[in-house]
C-alpha cells in the first residue's frame, strides 16, 4: 500500500509489457482482481489500476512511434504467409473468418492436436456469416460472456467468473477482433489464455469428481 511499492510494480509492468505485448491484456484483469477478489481497500484499487492503465498508454505510444519509425525505414511488411487473413475480403467475411478462428481456439483447449506454431496461408478456408462453425463459435463465446459477467456480479468473488474472464481477455488481443492488429494465428498465443482454461477445469474437477 505504499507509493514506492506502487512505483516498483508499475516499473515492472513497464518492463513485462515491453517484453511481450501479451501483457495489455492486464488492463482488463487487473481490474478484475483488485476490484472484485481483493477489494478490501478502493483507493488502493483505483491507484493501481490507474497505473496500469498509465502503462499501457506509454507502451502504446512506444509501439505506435516504432511503427511509424519502421514503415519510413522501409522495414514495414506485411506478408500473407504470417497473416493470411490480410486479403481483399471485404471487412464483414474478415471478421466472420476471425469469429471461426477463435472457435478453432476454443476446440484446441480441449483437444490440443495436432498443433501449429503458425497458420499461415490457406490454413483455414474463408468463412461466411451463414456457417455453422462462425454462428455456433459467435453463440459460444456469448454465452461465456454472459455467464462470466451474471456470476461475476453474483458473487464478486467466483473462480467461475475469473477463469471465464481470464481467458476471454487474454484471448482478445489474439483474435484481431475488433481491431485487426495482423497478428498471426498459431497455438503459441492462446498459451497465456489457457490459464483460465485449467483454472475452470480444476474448479470442474474438484467440483464434480473429488466432491465427496
Amino acid at each position: 500500500g505504499k507509493l514506492y511499492q506502487l512505483l516498483t510494480g508499475a516499473f515492472c509492468l513497464v518492463l513485462s509489457v515491453l517484453s511481450k505485448e501479451t501483457v495489455v491484456t492486464f488492463l482488463g484483469i487487473i481490474p478484475i482482481v483488485f476490484f472484485f477478489y481483493k477489494n478490501e481497500s478502493r483507493k488502493r484499487s483505483v491507484h493501481i489500476t490507474v497505473s496500469t492503465f498509465m502503462v499501457i498508454a506509454v507502451f502504446m505510444l512506444i509501439w505506435i512511434f516504432k511503427t511509424d519509425r519502421s514503415v519510413l525505414n522501409g522495414s514495414g511488411h506485411s506478408e500473407l504467409i504470417s497473416h493470411f487473413s490480410n486479403s481483399a475480403h471485404e471487412t464483414l467475411s474478415k471478421l466472420a473468418f476471425n469469429i471461426f478462428v477463435l472457435g478453432y481456439y476454443l476446440k484446441f483447449l480441449f483437444v490440443p492436436y495436432p498443433l501449429n506454431f503458425n497458420y499461415a496461408y490457406s490454413s483455414f478456408p474463408f468463412e461466411e456469416y451463414g456457417n455453422i462453425g462462425v454462428l455456433i463459435t459467435l453463440a459460444l463465446y456469448f454465452l461465456l460472456g454472459f455467464t462470466g459477467i451474471r456470476r461475476l456480479f453474483k458473487n464478486k468473488k467466483d473462480p467461475w467468473a475469473f477463469s471465464i474472464l481470464f481467458y476471454l481477455f487474454t484471448i482478445s488481443i489474439f483474435s484481431n477482433i475488433p481491431f485487426d492488429l495482423k497478428l498471426p494465428y498459431a497455438n503459441r498465443s492462446e498459451f497465456f489464455a489457457s490459464v483460465g482454461f485449467c483454472l475452470a477445469f480444476a474448479l470442474a474437477f474438484e467440483r464434480w469428481i473429488l466432491r465427496k
